[in-house]
């Protein structure tokens, strides 16, 4: 039931080393990463991939060296039949070119034979005739050291063969380097995959390129040839001819009307028999199969009919290209060779038949690869052909020697049986003569094949069940990722045969739940869901008639059914089935002690659908039990460890903060050290970060919040549908742990990211992924706010309030509008927002005061700030005294997590009690607020300058006012410092505060007669007000105090008076404007600027009365 297998051999990978992550610093230079040891496994160890300049031009071939060896004519490097038709194709392929896309791929997939390699030598010449540089990009073959490849144009086509047998991680590194060369050097970028299949890995590889890497993706199939096959017979068959020597004739097609010729290469085989045929006056072969015989008979003669290179060629095309020591080991394996030297002499003569295309390598396989895959066939009797191959029993038994191994598979495990497997699919009787007895040998051949080959195998027509079988009981047990997906196709094929073959209900329900389970574990969950509630139907009145034998079963499937239900976003329902799994357990546990640690297991689950169901207070007692159950289990350190994270999460929730983390830290130290269930240590990694950012420990909790991000990436590479959603989850907090140590530019990508993975999965599963969508929108929100793009921020805080979700999610969404809308100035809309959010935090708070009092707090100090705003200044001083209130007793009980807003809502008052003229109690209160900020900078610098910054600007503001001239000018020096810094950094941020420090310090060192020293600050704010006053009227009026201070400054140091006058004239255009739409507040100030204005034009000065005004 559920996850039991059976069999008592199971594949486990030969490295100690189990997770290899593959990238690229420049091209060329792969660097491996990350080792984590344990059983669990993101992929087999992999060899790079090389990236070589393409052949644009024809290879040339010389006629002695075709007619010696017939077969190189169909090489598509040759190019000796011009490329025809697929005008379609390749006007897609043109536009997709020529499209403004800075990078993106297509994949164009077909049967083998159909012509993707000749269509992508066609794009390949057009793109480097227009200036293009072209790459091949080849997997399995590690550059050598040092080397390089030139890119000499502004756009790159790189190609890529066989994608569908690459490693998803390694894709996807191609794909992300592709990405970072474009950030380097502007290229524009095309990657042309070619496969066979685009079936189940494409999808994948696709959603995961376009939300990680921002590249467009999209597939082209090539379709079988309908018509026109007699025409291209023809073409063919001429220019093969003139390749030859053999003089031109009408070349008459023989039958091509069957399904063996509707690909392209069929034909042009069948092209080149007949002109062999005509040139050694044999009769020229019909049929598919005759055709391959005949082709490869040549081939034969070209060898002398030698049996040893026969064998050598065979064995060639299953190892593929390899160093030449591996050749040795794989002919002697073949028992072909007995020592290095005779090793030797069979590889040089394979080489002179078949040079190499990579130098450094030995056995280039015979090409095409239809025709290496037809002497397999041909070679291994069984068929049912006339031919000269199948004297030999040899064959039979040389995949089982090379596949042989003692303690680790051999280098070219993968790569013959892919060749196998694919021969199979076309030549059926190689399953029962070689393929099936390999693999019930040993089924862990197989599996090393990997996932792609396994799904091959699994989709053979006719696969007996009981290969199958074998096959499936050789898998590992653990979450060995990279074959979950390969797993649910197979157990797909055996679940049909297996339910027919079931007596009884038991057996019948067994095999439901067993693929239910398969089935989820690659992520397909609404398939799992219906197989897992046929094994409940039968489960039930099994376990009502013989409750000691099926209860148990009953209890698995029950609980599992809820966990599909929960992925799909059916929360009630999968808490009903997971309350009645524990309290089938509780009977069970009541009289047999083993059952305890399933029972705990259950309560877990309970607990967390509760909170899923925001039922947090009623999540506690269920957590708290499966804990206490496991402590006493000591050799269940794994569940007690995901019990610590749920509850250690739930109290969180709670506002039990410190208790959380302490849970947490333990939960983690429980499986760090093993690494044997790396996605949990993912997960706690994650919620340890959470837990550290919830006492206030945000330095401490970047750390795990990346580490768990870049584990959820390696695990997303290789099974996108099941870790996706971890994955933008993890890059959501790691953008908020990024924020709230003020590395605001650096936590926007990984939110962006998020939001756009979880838009795709709400797209999909929208009941499941909605609200975090939303969330994920509102936090981006933020970030954008953070960095000073408030128009740009606005949208997805909108769309978030739009998604229609209450509670938490509508308040947060509400409050990040609010600030998006200040930021721009839209105070009213700003106003609206953060009252209807302040209303639900109330409400909330009614509720839940230990969590929740604090957003409250928060919300009421932003409230404040919007009616101050809005000139409402009276009014705000009451909701930001309550917010500073409630603030400074929570910072009473917890510091860590509070202090940081205290100081932020003690500036805040400050400010709106000075505007109200309580400027003693200002002073204060921003006294406070500036010492609080200043010890808070002393951890977490970054995030405090700021609050640091404003208020020391607004004490030195007070200071000025109430005679504290000096004291006034230091505040005014460090702010000045401290916002020059931010401004720099971030300008659409805090330039307008550097403008107003600027302004302040000028007053200050006027105040001081420090004139020599005033003006250059004063040129200094002119030209920051100058640009910020195209956009903000705040900054209008002080550039044009600015421009009055300048112009008498300079009046009284006897300098630069033509810079004093255009000043002058600069300051009573400003308050002309300023004083016709405010006559009240700007007279006086219009009246002083003309006096100065005056004064340049006249005689040297006076001191104006602005220096003792309103400043």
């Amino acid at each position: 039931m559920g996850a039991q297998q059976h069999g008592a051999s199971r594949w486990t990978p030969w490295r100690q080393t189990r997770q290899t992550v593959t990238g690229s610093v420049v091209l060329g230079d792969v660097v491996q990463v990350a080792h984590v040891g344990g059983d669990v496994t993101i992929s087999p160890d992999r060899p790079a991939y090389r990236v070589t300049a393409a052949q644009a031009a024809a290879v040339p071939l010389d006629q002695e060296d075709a007619r010696r060896q017939p077969s190189r004519l169909l090489a598509a490097r040759h190019r000796i039949v011009p490329f025809t038709g697929r005008h379609a194709e390749l006007d897609e392929l043109a536009a997709w070119a020529g499209s403004a896309a800075t990078v993106s791929a297509r994949l164009v997939h077909a049967a083998g034979g159909q012509g993707k390699s000749r269509l992508a030598a066609e794009v390949a010449a057009r793109c480097a005739g227009a200036g293009w540089t072209v790459w091949e990009v080849t997997h399995g073959a590690a550059p050598a050291a040092g080397e390089r490849v030139e890119l000499d144009s502004g756009a790159l086509l790189a190609v890529v063969d066989y994608a569908d047998r690459w490693p998803m991680d390694d894709l996807l590194g191609l794909l992300g380097q592709m990405r970072a060369l474009h950030a380097r050097t502007g290229t524009r970028v095309r990657v042309l995959m070619l496969a066979r299949s685009a079936g189940y890995w494409w999808p994948s590889l696709a959603g995961r390129a376009e939300n990680d890497h921002g590249i467009d993706t999209g597939p082209i199939v090539l379709g079988g040839l309908d018509a026109g096959r007699e025409t291209l017979f023809a073409a063919a068959a001429a220019r093969f001819a003139a390749a030859l020597g053999v003089p031109d004739a009408d070349w008459i097609a023989p039958d091509l009307s069957g399904p063996g010729f509707a690909q392209v290469l069929p034909v042009h085989m069948a092209a080149l028999a007949a002109v062999e045929a005509r040139r050694h006056g044999d009769e020229a072969p019909v049929s598919p199969r005759a055709v391959s015989e005949y082709l490869l008979v040549r081939e034969q003669r070209f060898w002398n009919m030698s049996e040893v290179m026969h064998r050598a060629v065979y064995t060639a095309t299953l190892t593929g290209p390899v160093p030449r020591d591996t050749a040795r080991r794989a002919l002697g394996a073949a028992g072909l060779a007995d020592g290095t030297a005779a090793a030797d002499r069979v590889i040089d003569d394979h080489r002179a038949c078949y040079p190499p295309a990579d130098r450094r390598l030995v056995f280039e396989p015979l090409h095409p690869d239809r025709l290496g895959e037809d002497l397999i066939a041909l070679s291994t009797p069984g068929h049912d052909e006339p031919t000269v191959f199948a004297y030999d029993d040899w064959p039979l038994s040389a995949p089982a020697a090379l596949l042989a191994h003692a303690e680790r598979p051999t280098e070219w495990t993968a790569t013959a049986m892919t060749v196998l497997i694919e021969a199979t699919h076309r030549w059926p009787h190689l399953a029962g003569e070689v393929l099936y007895p390999l693999i019930r040998r040993d089924p862990c051949v197989a599996v090393e094949a990997g996932g792609a080959a396994l799904i091959r195998l699994a989709t053979l027509p006719g696969i007996d069940p009981g290969v199958l079988a074998s096959v499936q009981a050789a898998m590992p047990d653990g979450r060995f990722l990279e074959l979950d997906v390969a797993a649910a196709v197979i157990s797909d094929q055996l679940t049909g045969p297996r339910l027919r073959a079931a007596g009884d209900p038991a057996t019948t329900a067994a095999v439901h739940a067993d693929h239910a389970y398969r089935l989820s574990r690659a992520g397909r969950w609404t398939e799992a869901l219906g197989a897992g509630e046929a094994a409940v139907a039968l489960l039930r009145p099994l376990a009502g008639q013989d409750p000691g034998r099926y209860l148990p079963e009953l209890a698995i499937a029950v609980n599992n059914v809820g966990t599909f239900l929960s992925e799909l976003g059916r929360r009630e329902e999968a808490l009903a089935l997971g309350q009645e799994a524990v309290a089938i357990r509780r009977r069970l546990a009541g009289t047999d002690p083993a059952a305890v640690p399933a029972l705990a297991g259950n309560l877990a689950d309970v607990a967390a659908r509760l909170a899923a169901l925001d039922r947090r207070e009623e999540c506690l007692a269920p957590a708290a039990e499966a804990v206490d159950l496991l402590r006493g289990l000591a050799t269940h350190r794994y569940e007690l460890a995901l019990a610590l994270n749920n509850h250690g999460a739930f109290l969180a929730d709670a506002g039990q903060w410190q208790a959380g983390l302490d849970l947490t830290e333990e939960a983690v130290g429980l499986l760090r050290d093993t690494s044997e269930h790396l996605p949990d240590l993912a997960m706690l990694l994650g919620n340890l970060g959470n837990r550290m950012s919830d006492t206030g420990r945000h330095t401490e909790a970047l750390a795990p919040a990346a580490a768990s991000t870049d584990l959820y990436r390696a695990l997303a590479d290789v099974n996108p549908a099941r870790y996706r959603p971890d994955l933008a989850l993890s890059l959501s907090n790691l953008a908020i742990k990024h924020a709230e140590l003020g590395r605001w530019a650096e936590a926007l990508p990984p939110s962006e990211e998020a939001v756009a993975l979880y838009r795709e999965l709400a797209g999909t599963n929208p009941d499941r992924y909605r609200p975090d969508l939303a969330r994920a929108l509102s936090n981006h929100s933020l970030r954008l706010t953070e960095i000073g793009r408030f128009g740009e921020a606005v949208a997805p805080a909108e769309e978030a309030v739009a998604l229609g979700l209450g509670g938490e999610r509508l308040a947060v969404a509400l409050t990040n509008l609010s600030a998006a809308l200040t930021g721009l100035r839209r105070h009213a809309e700003a106003l609206a927002a953060i009252d209807e959010a302040t209303a639900l935090w109330q409400r909330m708070a009614e509720d839940h005061p230990e969590v929740h009092l604090p957003d409250v707090a928060v919300s009421l100090c932003n409230r404040g700030a919007a009616l101050s705003n809005l000139g409402r200044t009276a009014e705000a001083v009451e909701p930001t005294t309550e917010a500073v209130a409630l603030l400074r007793r929570l910072a009473g009980e917890d510091p860590a997590v509070h202090e940081f807003r205290l100081a932020a809502a003690l500036g805040s008052l400050g400010s709106l009690l000075a505007a109200t003229d309580r400027s003693g109690e200002a002073l204060s209160v921003l006294e406070e607020a500036a010492a609080l900020h200043r010890r808070l900078a002393e951890t977490n610098r970054e995030v405090n300058l700021p609050g640091l910054a404003d208020s020391l600007r607004g004490r030195g503001i007070r200071l000025s006012e109430t005679g504290h001239a000096d004291e006034a000018l230091t505040c005014a020096v460090e702010a000045v410092d401290l916002y020059r810094r931010l401004a720099g950094a971030y300008p659409e941020k805090h330039l307008s505060g550097f403008g107003g420090a600027l302004t302040h310090l000028l007053i200050a060192l006027c105040d001081l007669g420090r004139l020599a020293e005033a003006r250059p600050v004063c040129k200094e704010a002119r030209t920051v007000l100058r640009r910020l006053a195209r956009h903000e009227e705040t900054a209008l009026q002080g550039l044009g105090l600015a421009s009055t201070m300048y112009a008498w400054i300079c009046l009284e140091l006897r300098r630069d008076l033509l810079g004093a006058e255009a000043a002058a004239v600069e300051s009573v255009r400003i308050h002309t404007s300023l004083a016709e739409r405010y006559p009240d507040v700007f007279a006086d100030r219009l009246a002083e600027a003309h006096a100065v204005h005056a004064a340049v034009l006249e005689a040297p000065g006076r001191r104006p009365r602005f220096l003792s005004a309103q400043r």
